[in-house]
């Protein structure tokens, strides 16, 4: 994860834990901590040489 998401993500948190955050807030709080997720799996599953969640999620057209 790149710095400025890195930021951005950590702003959110503080926001969400002082219960100040705005519903578009914790939506992009989830996003960030989804492509986390994803993105970590997916590095996983490069290394053992299967496919990773991203990929498993398009098989099942749910993720574009």
């Amino acid at each position: 994860m790149t710095t400025n998401k890195r930021k951005e993500q950590n702003r959110l948190q503080e926001r969400l834990r002082k219960n100040i955050a705005t519903g578009e807030e914790i939506t992009r709080l989830l996003e960030l901590n989804i492509s986390e997720i994803i993105k970590a799996d997916d590095d996983e599953a490069k290394d053992a040489g299967t496919v990773g969640l991203r990929g498993r999620l398009r098989g099942t057209a749910l993720l574009s």
